[in-house]
């Protein structure tokens, strides 16, 4: 490893053991990592998930969009609710986060098959009631929709998993 490399790696261990302790020690949040508050962010997140999907797969643009920014600002909360240690390389949390976050991250992992699958069970359907003639069939924008709606699900797993399960944070 070169000197540069070597100094450019330091810097951002540095950074990041920085960021950890800044996420780890910062109490401004507090108000929002109560168990049953959490709990609360997580069933909102998902809520206003599934209105991002319902209303994106039948266009209703406006209810979309604002149901897309909810979902984003609540994963940022849900994100400052568990204070990133769902981020933090393995160095900077302790053992029983780490473990913690690795059974989280199975379970997120499921999850995502979860969703992946149902997509794909949806998009199969339709195109079976579509060449049947029961169905005018799910247009290419819609397709689209199901598979960003399947993707803003997935992401703000690991967050949500972890602040639904960990008693304290």
């Amino acid at each position: 490893m070169s000197k540069d490399s070597a100094r450019l790696r330091s810097e951002v261990l540095d950074r990041v053991a920085d960021e950890a302790e800044r996420n780890l020690n910062d109490e401004r949040y507090d108000w929002i990592r109560p168990v049953e508050r959490r709990r609360g962010l997580v069933l909102l997140a998902v809520a206003t998930g599934l209105i991002y999907a319902v209303s994106s797969l039948a266009d209703w643009s406006i209810v979309t969009l604002l149901a897309l920014v909810g979902y984003v600002a609540l994963l940022w909360l849900l994100r400052i609710a568990v204070r990133a240690i769902t981020d933090l390389p393995d160095e900077f949390v302790d053992e029983r986060h780490r473990k913690q976050r690795d059974a989280t991250y199975r379970l997120a992992y499921l999850g995502t098959m979860g969703f992946i699958s149902v997509a794909i069970l949806a998009y199969i359907v339709d195109r079976l009631l579509w060449k049947a003639g029961v169905s005018p069939g799910m247009s290419a924008d819609q397709l689209h929709e199901l598979i960003l709606a399947t993707f803003f699900l997935s992401m703000g797993l690991p967050s949500a998993i972890y602040a639904w399960r960990e008693p304290e944070i």
